[in-house]
């Protein structure tokens, strides 16, 4: 009907603790692990404490075991992994003060958390680096009862190459943030947008250049016949310029350009030792030094008709995920940058690089939207959402169906930017008071420009959107120290010449 249950207890190691065997109490490490192995208050076979200690032994992680003394702590037993994380073998803790056995540091660390363990009778835990090696810590008191808690067990956890992990990803977290921001500001940029291939083409490769950080990034386009790639732009960091270079015979290097066609991306760590690579390397990479490329295709309309190369010097370089896709990202822009210069009109280039750069849409750090011609919101990112206070893109468009009398505090602010974008096709820098969700207003700087189709027809508006408030604040209390006194409150001198001036000139125009 009831189950037998078996009862683990360990020797104690004081004297008062020792139960009435006729045994003294354990004096080292190999005493420590000779303990009773009792079944109602009967000695039984010793096979579960063998396996505990086997457990205690070859566990990676280190385990320990410290009795209180009057005078501090002692080390009563631990196994191979702490002594080893420690730099001591097992049986130079044997019986030993921290203090004794430990760094200062280290020691001072067991020292304060084991009196908080004592006192508050709860597990703690803390950090501690030796030996180059990153540890955590935890203390547990062993409870009896009402008794003071003589003994504490120790664990330790190495977690080293979790913070080399943890390192390594917020290194790669930084890059993916930075090459982010690039695409996003080369994606809108107005030479991209315009259709002036060369100045997009010389902004493309500057910004790659300096993301990758490569000495060379050049675009390469084929011929007519398709028998040669030749360089259309190629920026040189070490000299900051753009120029030209050979064109590559497709004849000559036929397994790189089979790559070409049919791969993503080429990543040659080494030009020499990689087969796609190595005709190209010996022939015309070595004289510029040249070791390694990152080369990714240029595609119009699914066909290949290009390449873009970041090209490293100095030796091998092994390339990281998040670099080869940004080689292919920028080889998508060098992509629209043709697109824009061919046929001028961007709507279809738009439609492809919505999908395309979704991501950098949910994440820029500026308000981006598309709004209708009469003025309702029918786009708009995370971030504008965030400006004008609302929870979300979805609710700030359910909600700004009229733009002119939704948003503006000033109409006439409104009829001057249809006036302004009428003349010109967009505005650059137009600030506006505009009501947030709650009825409170805020100050704001859009670029915008007219969305039309292949007829003229005016489709709506799209742009960007960024929050000048501060700036705004700040340029009202910079005009006033200009022109009024900081101790009176009063008008000063400038002030009263540019009244002074100002009241001349409409004297004279009324004479």
């Amino acid at each position: 009907m009831f189950r037998r249950r078996s009862v683990l207890i360990f020797q104690p190691s004081r004297p008062h603790e020792i139960l009435d065997t006729g045994k003294k109490p354990a004096d080292s490490m190999a005493d420590f692990w000779s303990p009773r192995l009792l079944y109602r208050g009967r000695p039984v076979a010793g096979r579960s404490q063998a396996i505990l200690h086997t457990l205690f032994e070859s566990v990676n992680e280190g385990l320990f075991i410290l009795d209180t003394t009057p005078q501090g702590f002692i080390f009563k037993a631990c196994n191979p992994a702490f002594a080893q994380w420690m730099g001591l073998a097992p049986q130079a803790l044997n019986n030993v003060d921290p203090r004794e056995a430990l760094p200062i540091d280290i020691a001072g660390a067991f020292y304060d958390n084991g009196h908080q363990c004592l006192s508050q009778k709860v597990s703690v835990r803390f950090q501690a680096t030796i030996h180059s090696r990153s540890l955590i810590v935890t203390l547990s008191p062993v409870l009896e009862e009402d008794a003071p808690v003589q003994q504490m067990v120790g664990a330790c956890q190495d977690i080293t190459d979790l913070k080399v992990a943890e390192a390594m990803l917020q290194r790669s977290q930084l890059r993916l943030q930075r090459q982010n921001q690039t695409l996003m500001q080369l994606a809108h940029n107005q030479a991209l947008a315009s259709g002036n291939l060369n100045e997009a083409l010389h902004q493309i490769t500057e910004a790659a250049a300096e993301i990758i950080e490569v000495e060379r990034v050049g675009v390469w386009l084929y011929n007519p016949e398709r028998t040669k790639l030749v360089c259309i732009d190629l920026y040189d960091r070490s000299l900051q310029a753009h120029r030209e270079a050979k064109p590559l015979d497709v004849q000559v290097y036929p397994a790189y350009f089979e790559a070409l066609q049919n791969e993503r991306a080429i990543a040659a760590a080494d030009v020499l030792t990689d087969p796609r690579t190595h005709e190209l390397g010996k022939s015309y990479l070595l004289g510029s030094e040249i070791r390694a490329l990152l080369d990714a295709p240029v595609r119009l309309g699914g066909r290949v008709v290009g390449v873009i190369c970041h090209e490293h010097t100095g030796g091998s370089r092994a390339w990281v995920g998040e670099e080869l896709a940004f080689a292919g990202s920028v080889a998508d822009l060098v992509t629209l940058a043709l697109e824009a210069s061919e046929r001028q009109q961007a709507e279809q280039a738009l439609r492809r690089a919505e999908e395309r750069y979704r991501i950098f849409f949910e994440e820029a750090i500026e308000g981006i939207f598309f709004t209708t011609a009469t003025g309702q919101c029918v786009s708009a990112n995370p971030m504008l959402a965030k400006i004008l206070g609302y929870e979300s893109p979805g609710e700030l468009i359910e909600h700004l169906t009229d733009v002119s009398r939704q948003l503006y505090v000033d109409p006439q602010r409104r009829q001057e930017f249809l006036r302004q974008i009428d003349e010109n096709g967009a505005v650059w820098g137009f600030e506006s008071a505009v009501y947030c969700k709650d009825g409170s207003t805020t100050w704001i700087s859009e670029n915008t420009r007219a969305v039309r189709d292949s007829n003229g027809i005016l489709m709506g508006y799209e742009g960007t959107v960024e929050n000048i408030t501060a700036r705004r604040r700040d340029q009202a209390i910079i005009e006033y120290m200009a022109y009024f006194d900081s101790l009176t409150g009063l008008a000063n001198r400038e002030r009263f010449d540019q009244d002074l001036e100002e009241a001349c000139s409409r004297r004279k125009a009324k004479i």
